[in-house]
């Protein structure tokens, strides 16, 4: 385990970077099936602030995951980002196109590029919702929707634990708004 932008990083393997940005849940659940590719690929899976032995973080900040996610691009990546990981690493192949051969998006709530649809808009205050009350129903409902049904809340309760700590007082995605036209046309590091 190693230490680049404060933040802790795990790495496995060698070859071409691949840095797997986890969201909500920490790294070891988000990208446990994924560590296989490290036999063709150096996987770089850093700890977000608030998550494992990474800095705590007095709140969830996109723009401060985008700015960890930047220092730690040394050579060009491709960057695979994972719900509210998502966030951060849109930002940063908007702001440092030479430094990412390919961004990947998994799920990420970037609202901006649907601001008036009303399913995603429902989704939006969920998150919102959920981010600043402990009520057990809209825990429940969020919590569902992201695929974590009462079995594996259980098995996972730790994690969980951690999750739900780190998810209080976050920064809205709402508020995330990557210069898609910049990534759109980015042209692909070698």
């Amino acid at each position: 385990m190693g230490s680049t932008a404060s933040l802790a990083v795990r790495r496995l393997g060698e070859g071409t970077q691949v840095v797997l940005i986890h969201g909500g849940l920490g790294p070891e659940l988000t990208w446990e099936a994924q560590e296989q590719l490290a036999e063709g690929w150096a996987l770089v899976i850093p700890s977000r602030r608030g998550y494992g032995d990474s800095p705590p973080a007095e709140r969830q900040d996109f723009e401060a995951d985008a700015d960890d996610l930047q220092a730690l691009l040394e050579e060009p990546a491709h960057l695979v980002g994972f719900s509210y990981g998502g966030l951060g690493a849109a930002i940063v192949a908007a702001r440092a196109p030479d430094r990412v051969r390919s961004p990947s998006l998994i799920e990420p709530p970037l609202y901006a590029a649907t601001p008036k649809d009303p399913e995603v808009e429902h989704l939006a205050l969920l998150g919102e919702s959920f981010a600043i009350s402990e009520e057990p129903e809209q825990e429940s409902e969020f919590l569902a929707l992201a695929g974590l049904g009462p079995a594996a809340r259980g098995q996972h309760r730790a994690a969980l634990d951690e999750t739900l700590a780190a998810s209080r007082n976050l920064r809205s995605p709402r508020e995330a708004t990557p210069d898609f036209r910049a990534i759109a046309d980015a042209p692909s590091p070698p």
